[in-house]
């Protein structure tokens, strides 16, 4: 019995400490390896760019002096990067689905995709995992992560607050609790 006991909390203590690894992939048709995305923050090389949504949209990022500014439609930001291979990724989306309807007078949920894949199987995962916030796709993804600082892990989020400041950052499958929290303090 104790046994069991101890073998369900190494599981449940994996689940919410666990991160999928960067290396897990390979490379994707642009050359961009997961370890390009992890190095320092990008300085002066493209200052302006846009993250284009599946749904058409887009999202104009502008970054100057380590400062990072988006059209936030005066709501504090939750960025998402991850991968459809990602199990706590997929176990993230979950939560993040639940305060998009929650907090969505208050709060804008974007997932950034950091893999290569063709726009219907995207759909598809998208509709599997019945996403309710929008996706980012295509090469400005990289471009975004590494003015961030690079990714180490997946999932990664980036809590911004509505002046376009970092709150935090998490890495891995993060207790909807502790997410909460944090949200419900950067709209106070």
């Amino acid at each position: 019995m104790t046994f069991k006991k101890i073998f369900f909390l190494f599981v449940i203590f994996s689940l919410f400490f666990t991160a999928c690894d960067k290396n897990s992939k390979e490379k994707d048709e642009q050359g961009l390896t997961q370890k390009n995305i992890s190095s320092n923050k990008i300085e002066n090389t493209k200052n302006s760019f846009a993250l284009t949504m599946l749904n058409g949209n887009s999202l104009s990022i502008k970054t100057q002096n380590d400062k990072i500014t988006f059209n936030n439609n005066n709501k504090i930001s939750l960025f998402m990067f991850f991968t459809t291979w990602c199990k706590p990724c997929i176990a993230q989306i979950l939560d993040l689905n639940r305060f998009e309807e929650k907090y969505k007078q208050n709060l804008q949920i974007i997932g950034i995709l950091i893999e290569e894949q063709d726009r219907q199987n995207i759909e598809a995962f998208m509709q599997k995992n019945k996403i309710k916030f929008d996706v980012a796709i295509g090469d400005n993804n990289y471009l975004f992560a590494k003015s961030l600082g690079g990714i180490n892990g997946m999932p990664t989020l980036f809590l911004f607050d509505k002046n376009n400041n970092l709150i935090r950052q998490y890495l891995g499958l993060i207790p909807i609790e502790m997410l909460e929290i944090d949200i419900q303090k950067a709209i106070d």
